[in-house]
């Protein structure tokens, strides 16, 4: 089947058209050829308006327009195969309808048809020949990230049988183009967060009484999940986790405004309700996005083992004592950042030798599994309860395999962070 305007009609093949053709008239929307069908026919496009789709498995793609004077079929008509494509109106239009074997049979007669037929599929497989040239160079630059202004602008002028494709290549270039660059920056934006997470050395001056670890793990490229501990000196320990509210760039931006509002003011406050307090004005005054974060800011005392922390909002805190029990730090004040003046009450628990505090965010406790049925607090609990006497670091690895093994698969929805701090055993 032909899929492109003919040139001027020969005589010849004109008054045949209009000698046998038996006209029919379309409406918007009608369909003049169906793909796959073995319909032998052969129209001339008299008035009006036709478009030329090809159906895919992802649905019906533009080939073609076609405007008077055009035939259409002849192509598959002439050689004896299935539709290749479907036509329907655009606009009310009017064809003249051949039967394939009167055109076969006037060309026998006047070969002159068929070589009109075989001139136009000449032409057309010479434009689908540059097409797939110039689409293949693009796709090439595309792989190897160097698609040009000048490829572009091949892209802007395509053959008119190639318009349809060509907008929506042009469409798939620009959009995978953004979203490489928006992938290299969210890279860039990851390393950023990353940096601003602690490193073991900066725990290299606490006793070996005490040991720590923490991992995170982003739902996205970058996350608002934060954790931080910090070596206050005096042997004082200064331990942070927290979740800023939503994801990707904006939450990775507020996340490192905490993390350096609480590092700055952590310095120079003994007073843990003071300094998050003055935190939690900065981060108010400065907080033109308007989002907020929940945490659990604490220090411990590694003389005493007297932990004291204020719990913006955060998920409870679990003390894991050395007999097996296991109890709550809860929640002593609203979330940071959405109230300069409220600040969090001040709580503490002396840990006894062989104790164990483990911080988590709600993404542990809100992992779905293929059920929808959420991890929760509850199980969360209970798993702590019988591995209550894991190191610090066991703790936190089998508390996200718990997770994920429940999640069974599912995609992980939010940011997943884990922390475990616990006192040698005497």
């Amino acid at each position: 089947m032909s899929q492109t305007a003919a040139p001027a009609q020969s005589s010849e093949l004109d008054r045949l058209f209009r000698m046998a053709g038996e006209p029919h008239d379309l409406q918007e929307g009608d369909v003049l050829i169906r793909q796959g069908a073995p319909d032998s026919s052969v129209y001339a496009l008299q008035d009006g308006t036709l478009a030329v789709f090809a159906s895919t498995p992802f649905g019906e793609v533009q080939l073609a327009t076609l405007h008077p004077p055009a035939i259409v079929g002849e192509i598959a008509a002439l050689a004896g195969i299935s539709r290749t494509a479907s036509v329907k109106a655009l606009s009310k239009a009017r064809v003249l309808r051949l039967d394939g074997e009167r055109l076969l049979e006037e060309g026998r007669k006047n070969p002159e048809h068929f070589v009109r037929v075989i001139r136009k599929l000449g032409s057309e497989i010479e434009t689908v020949n540059q097409a797939i040239g110039l689409y293949t160079n693009a796709l090439t630059a595309l792989e190897q990230q160097s698609l040009s202004a000048d490829v572009l602008a091949q892209l802007a002028s395509p053959p008119p049988q190639m318009a349809g494709f060509a907008s929506v290549f042009a469409r798939f270039a620009s959009e995978i183009t953004a979203k490489r660059k928006q992938q290299e920056e969210l890279a860039s934006a990851a390393l950023i967060q990353q940096s601003f997470l602690p490193r073991a050395s900066d725990l290299k001056t606490l006793p070996g009484s005490v040991s720590l670890y923490a991992r995170m793990r982003a739902a996205k490229q970058v996350g608002g999940d934060f954790y931080d501990y910090r070596d206050l000196g005096n042997g004082r320990l200064l331990l942070v986790i927290g979740d800023v509210c939503g994801k990707g760039m904006p939450a990775s931006l507020f996340m490192a405004v905490v993390i350096t509002t609480l590092r700055s003011l952590a310095m120079g406050h003994d007073d843990i309700g003071a300094f998050t307090a003055a935190a939690n004005s900065l981060i108010c005054a400065n907080n033109s996005s308007s989002l907020f974060a929940t945490a659990v800011i604490g220090v411990l005392d590694t003389t005493s083992r007297r932990f004291t922390y204020c719990n913006w909002g955060h998920c409870p805190a679990f003390h894991l004592r050395d007999t097996g029990d296991v109890a709550e730090l809860g929640n002593t004040g609203l979330p940071l950042g959405l109230f300069p003046s409220k600040a969090a009450s001040v709580a503490s628990v002396t840990l006894a030798a062989g104790d164990a505090l483990l911080f988590y965010s709600d993404g542990i406790t809100e992992a779905v599994n293929p059920q929808l049925e959420e991890f929760g607090e509850d199980r969360l609990r209970r798993f702590v309860e019988s591995a209550y006497s894991r190191s610090a670091k066991s703790l936190v690895e089998v508390v996200i395999e718990q997770a994920d093994s429940f999640a069974a698969g599912a995609e992980q929805a939010d940011d997943i962070t884990c922390m475990a701090l616990r006192v040698a055993a005497p």
